[in-house]
């Protein structure tokens, strides 16, 4: 008499196969998904400094970036109608009186974070472009690191003569 179906032992040999197979899948993808969501962080820091470079030369006045990391996720805003050059010194308070919120926002993924390249991890001062499109701080060009929860970064160069923002690999 014949017997049908499967043995216990088959289907275990087919279970371990299985779970092998999920795990060399997953430690593929894994990597994959995280430069992915360090290239979209890199992607909404540039689109942001260069709406804000484009919003100043249009508009003719002078508008910042803040890099505000007090929310989970981190976000960037773009203010114009500055009174004075802001700097890291600036408060939520002296934000709000002293300058307008242009409605251009970009939130980074969870564990991104934007540094200045040059200081290996301080936090970000304001960026801000003139109407002649030049950026500030002073300094030349400054680079930005934008870094994944897993020390992955990507650079990001401003230009302070011509404002112009490149994003590197």
């Amino acid at each position: 008499m014949r017997r049908r179906g499967v043995t216990l032992i088959e289907l275990v040999c087919a279970l371990a196969v299985a779970m092998l197979l999920l795990a060399a899948a997953v430690s593929v993808v894994g990597p994959l998904l995280r430069a992915g969501r360090l290239s979209a962080g890199e992607d909404a820091v540039v689109g942001t400094l260069r709406s804000a470079r484009a919003l100043a030369i249009v508009g003719g006045e002078v508008y910042a970036v803040r890099f505000d990391t007090a929310p989970e996720p981190p976000r960037l805003l773009v203010y114009g109608s500055l009174r004075g050059m802001p700097d890291a010194t600036w408060n939520e308070a002296q934000w709000k009186a002293d300058a307008r919120y242009a409605g251009v926002s970009a939130r980074l993924p969870k564990d991104m974070r934007v540094v200045r390249a040059s200081d290996g991890g301080v936090p970000v001062d304001p960026i801000w472009f003139r109407p002649d499109g030049s950026a500030g701080p002073p300094g030349g060009a400054f680079a930005y690191d934008v870094r994944g929860g897993d020390d992955r970064r990507r650079r990001i160069t401003v230009l302070e003569t011509t404002g112009l923002v490149r994003g590197e690999p």
